[in-house]
């Protein structure tokens, strides 16, 4: 039996940085439909570019399925796994901005805990769903090696 990490650590980096691209990504697409759009509706465009930048650099280069036969499927949980995860980001920045508060802390200091409190377990929580879920990875590094004859 091969036994594996949950986390895997080189996955992990390549995983922030294809965070940090969609990011990058999001925020170029907004400035750019910022000329043609409205505020608003650049923002929802910055949020699609982001997710398939997202996806594609996921997929290709953080967890190395480079497969296509079966990219609508992990599509489909990626999206599900980012929605989910989206919830636990909010649900964490505002769990921990009222808990801030009520210990007497400055609203803006609250806030930015919150927010920063809930990226990083969204961060966290979507590598574990797209390692588990999505992209399976874990499960690929679980099997074992079979010897050349």
């Amino acid at each position: 039996m091969v036994r594996t990490a949950a986390i895997d650590v080189r996955e992990f980096v390549r995983f922030v940085l294809t965070g940090i691209a969609a990011a990058v990504g999001n925020i170029t697409i907004v400035w750019l439909a910022r000329s043609y759009l409205t505020f608003d509706t650049a923002s929802i465009t910055g949020i699609v570019g982001g997710l398939l930048i997202s996806f594609v650099l996921s997929k290709l280069f953080a967890f190395g399925s480079n497969s296509l036969s079966g990219t609508g499927r992990e599509a489909a949980r990626f999206l599900a796994v980012y929605l989910l995860s989206s919830a636990v980001y909010w649900g964490v920045a505002v769990l921990t901005e009222r808990l801030v508060r009520s210990q007497g802390g400055a609203a803006e200091l609250a806030e930015i805990g919150g927010l920063l409190f809930g990226a990083g377990t969204m961060m966290l929580s979507s590598y574990i769903g797209h390692r588990f879920v999505t992209f399976r990875t874990y499960q690929r590094a679980a099997k074992p090696l079979v010897a050349a004859q």
